[in-house]
Formats: C-alpha cells, structure tokens, sequence
C-alpha cells in the first residue's frame, strides 16, 4: 500500500514523492489526441483546441464567450491527468460546465494538486480519509471547488485510474462537501421581480400587442424579435442561454379554433444523452 499524504509542513514534500509514482498508473490510458473538437449548443458549432497534449492554456468557448483558461499552476503530472479527465468531460459536460469546473479547480490549484496526486496514489479508502481531512481544515471553501474535484473523481472511475472504477461513483457522491440551498433565492423571493414592475411590463406587452394588430408595419425586425425575448422571458422564465439555445426545428405552429391568430408551440431543446459532444484526431 501506498502511504499517504501526511498533513503539515512536510504535505508538499509528500505530495512531490508521490508524483513519482505516478507514471505506472497512468499506462493503460490512449495517447492524447493533437486535436480535440467539442460542440457547443449556445452558438450550435463545434470549436477546435490544437495542440491538445502540450499546450499550456485551453481556449473554451461558452454562451458566446471565449475563456482563455490558464492551466500552469498545475503541476506537470497533475495536468497529465488533468488532460484526460478533460476528454473525458468534452464528451459528457457542455462547454459552460467545463469552463465553470476548470475555474473551480484553479481557484486554488495547491488543493487541486494534492487531492489530484493523491488520488492517483493510494486506496479509494485512504483518500477518503484525506478528503474529510482537508474538508475540516477548509469546509468554507467554495462549493465548486469541491463539486469540480468530484468531478475529476468521477472521471477517474471512469477511467479506471489507479483503483478506481465505476463501483466507486456512489462513494464519490458520498463525499462531503459544503451544504448549498439552491432553491433558497426561490423561497426568499429574490428570484421575482417587484409586483409594480411586473405590472409594467404585462402593459407593455398588451400595448405591444394592440400595435401589431392595428400597425404590424410599425414594429419592424428589432423591435419584435425584443418582444418576443421578453415575452419568452417573462411568462415562462427563460433564461438568456436557453433562449440562445431554442432551434427553429423545435417549433410547431398550429391553428387555434378560438383564436384568429395560430399558436406557436417551443419544445425545450434536450441533449440526448448519446449526443457527440466532442471529436478526436490523432
């Protein structure tokens, strides 16, 4: 059995001597690919990163924006896991999770460092104890940081690094990590816009509306392409990326017995879960 990392001033020391052993544990996974392709669904178009093995930033583009991700603060062999376990992300996380994910870990890469190798380098079990460990030590630390480590984690069962496999998904999921409310903007109702607010833009949306019927012509392409944002927005709750994700295909338009306009039905884009969401090259 491996030992452990030991906790104090000799952590770094340890973490180092583990790295060596590394190498081994890593054999059985393919050679990284010079090129990888991922889709992204926000601008519905695949995006190439060159240079994959050795290149020391990953440009990701996510809801129209391209983030330069700076990987040097990890260490050499930590980025080598890291590089597979991104692959392995590519092909099952939209860009925006993985952008979100990766700016967790670099958030502080010195505990990014030390989970990574040490779960490389001793039993599922031992590292649990490390975990609960820097948890105690750091349970204020941002939930993404713990979430994005998870993450590796699961990849690592994934990729059946050092002696985890997919058996181990559950005991990741086990692991603590910080407590967050997700619903509690809901519940507090911070999510809502005032009342007098919400009354101003329903007026606005029926003066909208007696406009189109009387003057169509006076709304041009802008105006009403704003409108119908807002209406999206406003009565069922669409966000600003799921409104950029909406696809034309998705639209039905049928006649409406009780009304002289037809009705236009949006079916919320879903990903199949067999979407290819990214492309290699050797």
């Amino acid at each position: 059995m491996i030992p452990m990392v030991q906790e104090g001033p000799a952590a770094q020391l340890a973490v180092a001597a583990l790295a060596d052993r590394i190498g081994p544990l890593l054999s059985h996974l393919p050679s990284l690919p010079r090129i990888v392709r991922y889709y992204d669904d926000f601008t519905d178009r695949w995006h190439t990163i060159h240079n994959y093995p050795t290149s020391r930033s990953l440009t990701i583009t996510a809801d129209g924006v391209n983030n330069v991700i700076d990987l040097s603060p990890f260490d050499h062999h930590v980025l080598h896991i890291l590089r597979h376990a991104l692959l392995h992300w590519f092909g099952r996380l939209d860009a925006k999770t993985i952008r979100t994910r990766l700016g967790s870990l670099l958030v502080d890469p010195s505990l990014a460092n030390r989970a990574i190798t040490t779960a490389a380098s001793v039993s599922p079990a031992d590292f649990r104890c490390a975990w609960i460990r820097w948890f105690d030590a750091d349970a204020a630390t941002q939930h993404g940081q713990w979430a994005a480590l998870k993450q590796m984690l699961h990849s690592f069962c994934a990729l059946s690094i050092n002696e985890w496999t997919d058996e181990y998904e559950d005991f990741v999921r086990a692991l603590p990590s910080p407590k967050v409310d997700i619903y509690a903007a809901l519940r507090a109702g911070d999510c809502f816009i005032p009342v007098e607010h919400q009354g101003a833009v329903a007026d606005y949306l029926d003066e909208m509306a007696s406009i189109a019927k009387v003057s169509p012509a006076t709304i041009d392409t802008e105006l009403l392409r704003s409108i119908c944002l807002l209406t999206l927005s406003f009565q069922h709750g669409v966000r600003p990326g799921q409104t950029a994700r909406r696809q034309a295909g998705r639209r039905t338009i049928s006649p409406d017995r009780c009304r002289p306009h037809p009705l236009c039905h949006d079916k919320a884009a879903r990903q199949s879960s067999g979407f290819p969401h990214t492309a290699c090259q050797a």
